[in-house]
């Protein structure tokens, strides 16, 4: 090796050094929720409001803190809806995605000095690769976030489905108002979505604002049209006194065959994608055992 290689190596050494160091020194800012699990005098874990927001790294929501506090402000672009049906918080997100390039950083020149040494490529190559790997990292967590709130609305997407039928037979009974009905109705089942339903309805009386409304405000905020459709409904009922027992079951109906029609499209498109490597596999095998008559042919 000669002096400019050992001179990287060195250099990478010590930017993982100072980088730990950094790491160390950050001051640790209290998780809210974590401190209230311990101060809060039962035998379990407070419950989360959605099943789709694990436990962060304590880590990411220390960077993240800091970024919000030392770094402009509307620096990066976050999706608000997704975190919101995640009940994330926008600093965890920024967090994990400032970690994520920071292992960029640090392991493209670590994996591309190991190539600089062997091969002796130029010194540009860990610089060009941590810029690289570090731009292409600061995405994984957006993909990931969508990913779930896309599972996590097409489970609330279900609920809503289930709550308007639990809203029709509260109202063919007809021994309870509009918001008692809808309240009621949220408060059957112990699932995240009827958690955030009842928790919409309960500031929505607090506030003094009409429970439709509130359905309306917590759809837009989550991204889950169905829940719109309920809204206008029950808006139906509270303002204009209208039978909505047939509406809300032709509603429940309609959301039932849609979701039916896309877990078939699901299974066909699933189906497809396992004929594909069933087909290579016996092409591979036809190919090999062809192999040996196709070369003797050749050879005479």
């Amino acid at each position: 090796m000669n002096g400019l290689q050992w001179w990287i190596l060195a250099g990478v050494l010590v930017m993982g050094g100072v980088a730990s160091l950094v790491w160390w020194l950050v001051p640790a800012q209290p998780d809210l929720a974590a401190v209230l699990d311990r101060l809060t005098p039962t035998a379990g874990p407070r419950r989360r409001s959605s099943p789709f927001n694990p436990d962060g790294v304590d880590g990411a929501r220390r960077v993240g803190l800091w970024a919000a506090q030392h770094l402009p402000a509307g620096w990066v672009r976050v999706p608000e809806q997704d975190l919101a049906i995640l009940g994330k918080a926008r600093h965890e997100l920024v967090g994990e995605k400032v970690l994520m390039a920071g292992i960029g950083l640090v392991a493209g020149p670590l994996l591309s000095a190991l190539f600089v040494i062997a091969f002796g490529l130029p010194a540009g190559v860990p610089v060009a690769a941590s810029l690289a790997a570090a731009a292409g990292l600061w995405f994984v967590p957006d993909g990931e976030v969508r990913k779930r709130a896309k599972a996590a609305r097409a489970e609330f997407t279900q609920a809503v489905a289930v709550y308007t039928d639990l809203l029709a037979l509260e109202r063919r009974a007809g021994g309870s108002g509009t918001r008692q009905a809808m309240e009621n109705a949220a408060r059957v089942a112990a699932a995240w979505p009827f958690r955030r339903i009842g928790h919409a309805l309960a500031r929505s009386s607090l506030s003094e604002q009409q429970p439709w409304d509130a359905l309306h405000d917590l759809s837009r905020e989550l991204d889950v049209a169905a829940l719109d459709d309920v809204a206008d409904i029950m808006r139906m009922s509270g303002e204009q006194g209208a039978r909505v027992y047939e509406s809300l079951r032709a509603r429940s109906s309609a959301m039932r065959s849609a979701m039916l029609s896309a877990e078939h499209t699901k299974a066909d498109e699933l189906a497809r994608r396992m004929a594909l490597p069933s087909t290579a596999c016996g092409l591979i095998f036809a190919a090999i055992a062809a192999a040996p008559g196709i070369m003797r042919l050749l050879a005479g």
